[in-house]
């Protein structure tokens, strides 16, 4: 009886050094709780507002007696999980977040953090905590520990884009001016265009639609393992997506 103790805690202590460990050493690292503290604390207020609309929205338009392998039901649950990118973007066109590069850490890792701390907190936490903590072990848990690293990349991702999407036109139009007050013009032209939705824009939505889709159309056909594999591929994807928007707008700026 001691040693089946002694391993469901220690299938628990994994699972959620698995589910919170990675957000909090890069909370810890990136000094975020020390020059940005009052920022992620409303931005956990806004990602509490995010579950909540995503709540109110499952409650609303999905049929509670509807079948699990109902594939417009999967689809419409997709749609709901891209909720979290309008709150990002209503940040930005609120002014709360600013479109400058020294704010990308802020922006990124710090929305990225607020997120996924909130959604473990509302889909994970007690779940893992009672099944994981149960005498029989499953490795189910052990998967949903794992996913909760993919949905912090993917918040991170969207975030990433969401930023792209309100820099780029204030650095296409403010380079080209040299004197103070056209700068200052530029900057307030370009912080109203930068509130327009891009490619950038869209791609910040795929990237939270289309690992949901994956993950709630793939329950239907996949087991498990697959699907797990499937999430990975797909956050890599966006990834490298990313990588090459950063590259291409942030590093590679050319004097005028």
């Amino acid at each position: 009886k001691i040693n089946s103790q002694i391993m469901t805690w220690s299938y628990l202590s994994v699972c959620a050094a698995l589910t919170h460990g990675p957000s909090f050493v890069l909370y810890q690292t990136s000094n975020l709780y020390e020059t940005h503290s009052r920022s992620l604390f409303m931005m956990v207020i806004a990602s509490i507002i995010s579950e909540v609309l995503k709540m109110i929205s499952i409650a609303t338009f999905i049929n509670e007696n509807a079948d699990q392998y109902d594939i417009v039901t999967q689809i419409l649950l997709s749609f709901i999980d891209v909720i979290p990118v309008a709150v990002i973007f209503g940040l930005y066109t609120t002014g709360y977040l600013t479109a400058r590069r020294s704010e990308v850490v802020l922006n990124v890792v710090g929305i990225a953090l607020a997120y996924i701390f909130i959604e473990n907190v509302f889909q994970r936490s007690i779940p893992i905590w009672i099944g994981a903590g149960s005498l029989s072990m499953d490795w189910k848990y052990l998967i949903m520990a794992i996913e909760s690293n993919f949905s912090f990349a993917n918040f991170m991702i969207s975030a990433l884009f969401c930023f792209l999407n309100c820099y780029t036109p204030l650095l296409n139009n403010t380079m080209k001016k040299r004197s103070r007050s056209d700068y200052k013009k530029a900057e307030k032209e370009a912080q109203r265009k930068s509130r327009s939705v891009s490619h950038w824009g869209t791609l910040s939505a795929l990237a939270l639609f289309v690992p949901s889709l994956i993950q709630h159309l793939g329950s239907i056909y996949f087991d498990q393992y697959v699907l797990l594999g499937c999430q990975a591929s797909s956050t890599f994807l966006f990834a490298i997506i990313g990588y090459i928007g950063v590259r291409q707008h942030l590093f590679k700026i050319k004097s005028e």
